[in-house]
C-alpha cells in the first residue's frame, strides 16, 4: 500500500469556532474521516482496537489543552507511538515541531492559512513514510520466523522431526494451516501437518507415489523451487485427512538431480502477496537441503558399515582353555544434525579390529 492510498484520518478539532474546511478536502480526496473535538475522543480513537486510524490532523485550537501537550501523549502510549501526526496552527509552536522536539513532536506543521493541495500532499507524505516502516517491520518480523524455522530444520537429526519442523515453519510463516511432505532416506513417505500456526504438527497418511503426482504439477525433474495452486478436492483425494479447508499453494524444492522433492503447503488464500510466497519459497529451499543432507548421511553411513564390517573376522580364533565373545558397536549411532559435516566415522591412525575386537573381548575362566 503506497502513500497515496485512501486510509482512515483521525481529524482532531475545536467545534466552537465553526466547521473546520480540513474534514472536507480529507473527504474529497478519498479518505475516511473519524472527528474529534478534545484530548479524551482523540486518544479513544486512537486506541481502538478495530479500526485504528493511520495518520491524525490537529488543530491547535483545542478546548483542553495544548496540542503539543496532546502530541506527547501520543507518543508515550505504546499503541498510538507510531501513528503519524500532522499539526496546523496559526504559528508553529517549537514544542511540537519536528526540528525542535523529534521525539515528542508531530510529524508534520502547518501553519494557516494553508492550500488544500498542500494539506493533501503532506498527508500523503507522511502515510508514506509509516507504510514504508510498518512494511519494513513487519519483513523484519517475518524474517526472524524465517530464521527461526530454519534453524529448527537444519538442528533435526532425524527426518520425521525435520518434516515437523518444517511445517511448523511454514504455519507460523503464513499464518495458516500447513502440512510437508518427504520421502525419508528408508523409502517411508512422510507427511507432517498442523491445522493451526501453534498446533504441534502431527503425521498424517501419504501414500508412496504422492511426491510424483506433485511433481507434474510443479517442478517436474527440474532443480530449485516452484510453486502452484492445487483445487482442494484434488488435494483431500490425494491427500485425506488434509488440514486445508481451501485451496493449496505449494512448494516443491528440490537441490539434486534424480532425487524427490520436498513439499510445504499452505492454504492459497495465506500466500496471496509475493513476501509471503518468497519466504516459503526459502523454507521450502533449506528444507530440501536439509534433506538431502540427511540422505547423504544415512548413504554413507550404510556404506561406512559395509565396508568396516568387511573387516571384521567370519569366526573367532580357538583357544584351548579360554572362551571368547566379541560384540560390534558403531562408534556413534545418533545421526549429526542436518547442518553438519555428513562425512562417515573413521577409525584413528593405527587402530585396526584386532585392537577394536580385544576393547570388546570378556575373558571367562574354563569351566
Amino acid at each position: 500500500m503506497n502513500g497515496a492510498a485512501p486510509a482512515t484520518v483521525l481529524v482532531v478539532h475545536d467545534t466552537r469556532g465553526g466547521p473546520w474546511p480540513v474534514s472536507g478536502w480529507l473527504s474529497a480526496a478519498g479518505h475516511r474521516v473519524v472527528e474529534a473535538t478534545d484530548h479524551a475522543q482523540a486518544l479513544a480513537a486512537l486506541a481502538d482496537p478495530q479500526d485504528p486510524p493511520d495518520v491524525a490532523v490537529l488543530d491547535a485550537r483545542l478546548p483542553d489543552g495544548r496540542v503539543d501537550e496532546l502530541c506527547a501523549r501520543f507518543r508515550g502510549r505504546p499503541g498510538t507511538a507510531v501513528v503519524p501526526v500532522v499539526q496546523i496552527s496559526s504559528e508553529v509552536s517549537a514544542a511540537a515541531d519536528p526540528a525542535h522536539n523529534p521525539d515528542g513532536g508531530a510529524d508534520a506543521c502547518l501553519t494557516e492559512p494553508i492550500a488544500p493541495e498542500e494539506l493533501l500532499a503532506t498527508v500523503t507524505a507522511v502515510l508514506r513514510y509509516a507504510r514504508a516502516r510498518e512494511r519494513a517491520e513487519r519483513l523484519a518480523a517475518r524474517m526472524t520466523q524465517l530464521n527461526r524455522a530454519a534453524l529448527a530444520v537444519y538442528a533435526a537429526t532425524r527426518v520425521e522431526t525435520l518434516a515437523a519442523a518444517a511445517a511448523a515453519g511454514a504455519a507460523q510463516l503464513t499464518g495458516s494451516a500447513a502440512c510437508a511432505v518427504v520421502l525419508a532416506p528408508d523409502g517411508r513417505m512422510l507427511r507432517m501437518a498442523t491445522p493451526t500456526p501453534t498446533a504441534r504438527p502431527e503425521p498424517r497418511p501419504a501414500h508412496p507415489g504422492v511426491l510424483d503426482w506433485l511433481a507434474c504439477r510443479a517442478l517436474g525433474d527440474r532443480l530449485g523451487a516452484d510453486m502452484a495452486v492445487v483445487p482442494h478436492p484434488e488435494w483431500k483425494e490425494q491427500l485425506p485427512e488434509s488440514p486445508m479447508t481451501g485451496d493449496v499453494c505449494m512448494v516443491l524444492a528440490r537441490t539434486k538431480r534424480a532425487r524427490p522433492p520436498v513439499c510445504l503447503a499452505v492454504e492459497a488464500t495465506a500466500v496471496a502477496d509475493g513476501e509471503s510466497r518468497e519466504l516459503l519459497n526459502q523454507l521450502a529451499h533449506g528444507a530440501a537441503m536439509a534433506v538431502e543432507a540427511l540422505r547423504t548421511y544415512s548413504e554413507e553411513h550404510s556404506l561406512a558399515l559395509t565396508l568396516q564390517r568387511s573387516f571384521l573376522p567370519t569366526r573367532l580364533p580357538r583357544v584351548p582353555g579360554v572362551e571368547l565373545a566379541v560384540r560390534y558397536v558403531p562408534a556413534s549411532s545418533r545421526p549429526r544434525s542436518a547442518g553438519t559435516s555428513t562425512r562417515p566415522w573413521r577409525p584413528m591412525p593405527g587402530c585396526c579390529w584386532r585392537s577394536a575386537m580385544w576393547r570388546g573381548t570378556h575373558w571367562r575362566p574354563p569351566r
